[in-house]
């Protein structure tokens, strides 16, 4: 039995024409944890200490011993379901150490192009070195940091395994061209003239640092989870946000507020826990650091919602060429987004939808002040506006892939 689960192995190996010896460790765990007990006949534990028998028989101690530490786990897992299954293998995946993990430079995507895999593929591979070699020791003191400082060296160094390429920047590159591929031609074409304009960062936006540097001293909602009418008041004269002859009782009289705290939810800027508001990690990082805060509100201009995202591109791709009405954006936005898009009945957007998209764009720009209206028709970018949309076009450009 033993035999012929080792002849699986490798006649699975031979497939491509390699050597036992070539195949990382990754890539034995993955067909021993997930492909054969997923698509093949079920979980195999001949298959997994076959696959832990040739990492060991290629000079891989360390390997061969993780995954025989693993092995009994995750075979059952599969044993019960396939979704208990496969998070079992991610789990033991983690565990061994290999998994690169995401850093500040990059998030790995769940759907990626070529060069992607291939920097992935060598990414565990210095991982799969560092622990053969006793330089990481998963589950030891600090092997977390360990790990994240191994790999973003490499990261951002050039590669000779990869003609020289610094790894971090192939993957943005291609990253960036399979976004402008995206979609239709006349978004790619727009948004390839976009990406032409050089502007150096943004600047931080004033409302949001108002709202953050109050919640430094943490908010006491109300019983209805709103913000109290003296906070809301404080943070209006400070951004000339009071109408004359307006007393601020509540949220709704500033409505700018309603946007300014949703546009900190979706920065990931603010927690609540029960009728307390207070920073988050990220917002005490944004609080303090005016370039941190000034990132993460262009990507918070442009939405969480794949459908935003893409009408907030075109939207930003169309304001850097030229002030421009709301109904001239909608029309661009049909004709660059809206054939991509199907509700579930599988008609297109109507144009009441991309109007309202539109519109959610171009008022959290207004509220951030990074758009203006002078002459109450044409929408225009401020100067640190052009900045922050050339930002939030780059990162949606740069920006991990969750579908093709």
């Amino acid at each position: 039995m033993a035999e012929s689960a080792q002849q699986r192995v490798l006649e699975w190996l031979s497939a491509d024409g390699r050597d036992p010896a070539e195949c990382s460790q990754a890539e034995y765990q993955q067909f021993a944890w997930h492909t054969v007990p997923y698509r093949g006949d079920g979980p195999s534990a001949e298959v997994a200490e076959a696959c832990a028998q040739l990492l060991e028989q290629s000079g891989r101690p360390r390997a061969a011993a993780a995954m025989r530490r693993h092995n009994p786990e995750v075979l059952a897992a599969w044993e019960r379901s396939d979704s208990a299954g496969f998070r079992a293998f991610v789990k033991a995946n983690d565990a061994t150490g290999i998994t690169p993990p995401d850093t500040p430079q990059l998030a790995w995507a769940a759907v990626f192009g070529t060069v992607e895999a291939e920097m992935l593929d060598s990414a565990e591979r210095l991982l799969e070195e560092a622990v053969e070699e006793g330089r990481l020791v998963p589950g030891g003191r600090r092997w977390r940091n360990v790990q994240r400082e191994l790999l973003e060296r490499w990261l951002s160094a050039p590669v000779s395994a990869h003609g020289g390429a610094v790894p971090v920047d192939a993957v943005r590159a291609e990253r960036r061209d399979r976004w402008l591929d995206a979609g239709t031609a006349v978004r790619g074409e727009l948004l390839r003239r976009a990406l032409g304009v050089i502007e150096p960062p943004p600047e931080r936006p004033e409302p949001l640092q108002a709202l953050l540097d109050v919640a430094a001293r943490n908010i006491t909602l109300t019983e209805a989870q709103r913000v109290p009418p003296a906070i809301i008041r404080e943070i209006a004269a400070r951004l000339d946000w009071t109408a004359p002859g307006i007393t601020v009782r509540s949220e709704r009289h500033v409505p700018a507020f309603v946007t300014l705290r949703r546009l900190a939810a979706d920065a990931g800027l603010l927690i609540r826990r029960g009728r307390m508001l207070r920073l988050s990690p990220a917002g005490r990082a944004a609080q303090a650091n005016p370039a941190v805060l000034a990132e993460a509100s262009a990507r918070a201009w442009f939405g969480t919602e794949e459908f935003q995202i893409e009408v907030a591109e075109v939207a930003a791709a169309v304001l850097l060429e030229e002030a421009a009405p709301v109904a001239r954006i909608v029309e661009v936005v049909r004709s660059a987004v809206a054939p991509g898009w199907r509700r579930t009945d599988g008609t297109p957007p109507d144009p009441e939808e991309l109007r309202d998209a539109v519109h959610e764009w171009t008022h959290r720009g207004l509220v951030l002040g990074w758009l203006t209206v002078p002459d109450d028709l044409d929408y225009e970018l401020t100067g640190t506006g052009r900045r922050a949309a050339i930002a939030g076009l780059l990162r949606c450009a740069y920006a991990p892939r969750s579908r093709p």
